[in-house]
């Protein structure tokens, strides 16, 4: 799926992974094609063929676009890069937890399970 984050010009991302709350889905269901809005949990998983400038542009899109919350997963580093709507980044090793807890209520992994 892929998501409309602006308009005029349109700005268009498909996470490899994402989450959007229950009490934001449409009585409709998940939309057949694009949904207008950010997701609220994009997840992206770096590629080797990944620039930063190609990184740095989805991001900026995800953020701007009004995501709550996106995972920047490495896997040659085994790390994840954690951004916040509200600008903060944190990396977390192997031995780290990942969580999110305003998104996904209960939701724990430790940073080592992603890479097995």
């Amino acid at each position: 799926s892929g998501f409309v984050l602006a308009r005029d010009p349109d700005t268009v991302r498909g996470p490899d992974v994402w989450f959007v709350r229950a009490e934001r889905m449409r009585s409709s269901g998940v939309p057949e094609g694009f949904w207008e809005g950010a997701p609220d949990l994009a997840v992206e998983v770096v590629d080797f063929q990944d620039t930063e400038l190609e990184l740095l542009e989805r991001v900026t899109d995800w953020l701007e676009g009004g995501t709550l919350s996106l995972w920047v997963v490495y896997p040659d580093l085994e790390q994840v890069q954690v951004y916040g709507a509200d600008g903060s980044v944190r990396t977390l090793e192997k031995s780290d937890t990942l969580e999110s807890e305003a998104i996904l209520p209960g939701f724990r992994c430790l940073v080592l399970k992603i890479f097995e």
